[in-house]
């Protein structure tokens, strides 16, 4: 999936670079960029951190961090583009012996650039839909609330599949290298709890050059829970933007 999602990113970064070439615009003329993004989440997991402690868990991270790329084209004002985004936790050092939630985010957006195409300051400002995984890994000390399940404590985890809204502003400073931060909010609709674990198995056969190997796959074995707190509502994001 993320592979795909790589791909579709290159595309747009190189339609933005074919139509530079045609169009002969002047040298500032803004066509687009592919970049990464790297800032502070600040998601309330307050809810989600009282109930894993009421049962027996470990405390949650509460400060996350978010890195992600995102290829997006400008034409006429208009602004199109997709984004992957991971959220997960600050603390590296620590995280293994406390319960770290994540989020991964893969979405599009569209939005109204008001500045002209030669302007050196831009203003995106845009709104996007998409995809969020949210997940929890509990590494090794799960709630007990949930051992009847026999799920392997060192694998288990919490799963949901949802959706999200985002609003952003993008501020960019465009040169050879653009460089600009972002700052918005994602607004989250919760899907069903699962917990589980994720299973990997291995296949073997041949492939197209005629050579015997070993596939891995990986799959999520879980069930359906009730009474989970959802990890909040709302996250704020604050981003800095670097890209080509």
């Amino acid at each position: 999936m993320k592979n795909i999602y790589f791909g579709l990113l290159c595309c747009l970064f190189l339609l933005s670079e074919k139509s530079d070439a045609q169009n002969k615009t002047s040298m500032n003329s803004f066509r687009g960029s592919m970049g990464i993004t790297m800032g502070y989440s600040a998601l309330d997991v307050s809810d989600f951190q009282r109930w894993i402690v009421k049962n027996g868990g470990t405390n949650t991270s509460s400060n996350f961090l978010n890195l992600g790329m995102e290829g997006f084209i400008v034409r006429n004002h208009i602004v199109a583009g997709l984004q992957y985004q991971y959220e997960g936790p600050a603390n590296f050092g620590i995280q293994y012996g406390r319960t770290s939630p994540k989020n991964d985010k893969v979405g599009f957006f569209v939005g109204y650039d008001p500045m002209q195409d030669d302007n050196d300051k831009h203003a995106l400002i845009t709104i996007g839909a998409g995809y969020c995984e949210t997940s929890a890994l509990f590494h090794g000390n799960p709630p007990y609330v949930l051992i009847d399940y026999q799920i392997p404590n060192q694998k288990a985890r919490l799963k949901q599949a949802n959706f999200y809204i985002n609003p952003k502003v993008t501020l960019l400073y465009v040169k050879k290298i653009k460089l600009g931060v972002e700052a918005g909010a994602s607004f989250y609709f919760f899907g069903n709890t699962k917990y589980g674990y994720n299973y990997t198995y291995y296949t073997y056969g041949y492939n197209s050059n005629g050579q015997y190997t070993r596939q891995s796959h990986t799959q999520f074995i879980g069930y359906r829970v009730q009474g989970v707190p959802n990890f909040g509502q709302t996250s704020l994001n604050i981003s800095a933007y670097i890209g080509l």
